[in-house]
């Protein structure tokens, strides 16, 4: 496939971005275990947290192999930046862009698109991880809207996130999908994942004490939480495989490098 001017435009704009600001810093990052704040309002400025939002919401409107392309560069400069990033656009965002009413779309898409709101995408849980219909949080109705309860585990962005899409049964059919804006203050970190790679990446355990969801932030229609998540997982999977193609490259490089330099 020969790609078109815009997308090696748009390739070669987020290369440099990986080489500059992402690369040097890396093995810094990763000692530290946290990425320095002003990267994600950099990625921001340069539209990278608003490659699936279209250009009405505020953001670049990409292609979808555009936008893998620029997930590999990103994971080639920094894996960790680049999951933060597959997550708030591949999950969230486009999750929003799908399943999200005209409404949802006008008040939360801009602030994703620019970085205002950082995406958390809030599934799995102690008993349910690839099972996700054993999960247990719980939204139970209040007044306009409902509580959350229960534990999320393994979410990604979670301690920084500005918008979360939390799973949660409503019922004993099927569960649902919410937008929870965050900070709240029953929004509770409790620990974090210490990975083996990947180790400035916040995956986090997160306790929902009574999270309020106001009425208008139910996303898709009631009962089809599951199709949701299966379809934003489809589309996180792709990201996964442009991330790693991208970890593939830089390992390559150095492995070639450090051959041919030793004596």
């Amino acid at each position: 496939m020969t790609l078109t001017t815009e997308q090696m435009e748009i390739r070669g704009l987020a290369h440099e971005f990986a080489a500059r600001k992402l690369r040097p810093h890396s093995a810094r990052w990763d000692e530290a275990r946290a990425l320095d704040e002003e990267v994600f309002g950099q990625l921001g400025k340069l539209g990278f947290l608003g490659m699936t939002v279209p250009e009405t919401y505020g953001g670049l409107g990409l292609d979808w192999l555009t936008y893998l392309l620029v997930l590999e560069e990103l994971a080639w400069g920094d894996a960790a930046a680049a999951l933060a990033v597959a997550v708030h656009n591949g999950l969230v965002a486009a999750s929003l862009i799908r399943h999200g009413t005209e409404e949802q779309k006008r008040a939360l898409l801009p602030q994703l698109a620019s970085g205002a709101r950082l995406g958390a995408f809030a599934l799995a849980e102690p008993q349910a991880g690839s099972d996700a219909d054993a999960l247990a949080t719980a939204a139970a109705p209040d007044g306009e809207g409902w509580r959350l309860t229960g534990t999320k585990r393994w979410v990604t962005n979670g301690q920084r996130a500005g918008l979360a899409v939390v799973f949660a049964r409503s019922g004993a059919e099927g569960f649902d999908a919410y937008l929870v804006e965050l900070p709240s203050p029953v929004w509770n970190v409790t620990a974090r994942e210490r990975t083996m790679g990947l180790r400035t990446s916040e995956t986090v355990t997160v306790e929902l004490d009574g999270v309020r969801v106001p009425e208008g932030r139910l996303l898709g229609a009631p009962g089809q939480g599951m199709r949701l998540a299966l379809d934003a997982h489809d589309v996180g999977r792709v990201g996964v495989a442009a991330q790693a193609v991208g970890i593939a490259r830089a390992v390559l490089e150095h492995a070639v490098g450090y051959a041919l330099g030793r004596e």
